[in-house]
């Protein structure tokens, strides 16, 4: 088949190698290390590998990866731009490694050494198979006769549009590594602002939302809370609990309250059915609000509505979630 150009791009497609062969996608390998050792990402090449990869977690091993330098990207491209023709090469989402930018550098610097030839960098912004969906249908395109330009700035207009979704059996690593504090499930959260305002959350696993529920003084009892405009629910993706010293402005204030927002408190971010618990702070009231997990790494967010509740110092005793 008489190709355009070549497509390239990285492991983390997470797709066989005999499956990128056949597509012909040349693909440049990560690696991980464990005693001093590098081992490549193998993408099914060797059948012992992810025996021995998992074997290593098992033993309570930490493989340790790394960006992919300029230097591994340069003679990748080199070889591939010496075949003749022009090269886009999408990348792995720099929302998880930085390697990203190495090609774009080393794709500056191959410039002019290949005048008359194009070699474009592109972000995925997408990881693991939803990284491989894309770079596939690239592949679709690329094999139907369309241009270098074309496949690039489809790539760019969709690249937001991949809908990834992981789960873990085991939270062993992820603790090892300090990825996630000792997250504990949290499937209910009751907050209490004061006697007559309190709002409760309920996780629903199968929209991963936190359904809102409002106490009601003339019922007596919790009711949903309803968007006005579409009749649903109120959930969320994020909730964020802050505790802070709330306190009536001195003289007559008419119950009006002022919230200490700079002094930073006690955290609990909730979600995907987890909680962790940590602090957040401000620098000034201009500053946005950070928040941090107990071992100090700034927690991020998952896509999505975020609830926040900023709550008195002295309503904690009330705080519960399960």
């Amino acid at each position: 088949m008489d190709r355009k150009f070549t497509l390239s791009c990285c492991s983390t497609v997470d797709l066989p190698y005999s499956y990128m062969e056949s597509r012909d996608i040349p693909v440049l390998f990560y690696t991980y290390v464990v005693d001093g050792r590098e081992y490549d990402d193998d993408m099914g090449r060797d059948p012992e590998a992810l025996p021995r990869f998992y074997g290593f977690l098992k033993e309570g091993k930490l493989p340790q990866t790394s960006q992919i330098n300029v230097a591994a990207y340069t003679e990748f491209f080199e070889k591939l731009l010496d075949k003749g023709g022009d090269v886009l090469h999408i990348a792995f989402t720099s929302g998880q490694s930085g390697s990203v930018h190495n090609a774009f550098l080393a794709a500056e610097e191959l410039k002019d050494r290949y005048p008359g030839q194009r070699l474009v960098v592109i972000d995925s912004l997408c990881s693991s198979s939803g990284y491989g969906l894309l770079v596939d249908y690239a592949a679709d395109m690329r094999d139907e006769g369309k241009t270098l330009d074309e496949v690039a700035q489809w790539v760019l207009d969709n690249r937001n549009k991949v809908h990834h979704q992981f789960f873990s059996s085991d939270m062993t690593q992820f603790r090892r590594t300090g990825r996630v504090s000792g997250a504990a499930a949290a499937k209910t959260i009751n907050i209490v602002h004061s006697d007559s305002y309190k709002t409760t959350f309920s996780y629903n696993r199968w929209e991963h939302l936190y359904k809102m529920s409002m106490y009601s003084r003339a019922a007596g009892a919790f009711e949903n809370t309803v968007d006005e405009l579409t009749g649903k629910q109120l959930g969320f993706t994020n909730l964020l609990v802050c505790f802070a010293g709330i306190a009536d402005y001195p003289g007559n204030s008419g119950g009006v309250q002022q919230v200490d927002y700079v002094s930073g408190g006690e955290a609990y971010f909730f979600t995907r059915g987890a909680v962790q618990r940590g602090t957040w702070q401000k620098a000034s009231p201009e500053h946005p609000l950070k928040v941090y997990a107990a071992d100090g790494s700034e927690l991020c967010f998952n896509r999505g509505k975020t609830y926040l509740a900023i709550v008195d110092d002295d309503e904690w005793p009330n705080f519960n979630y399960q």
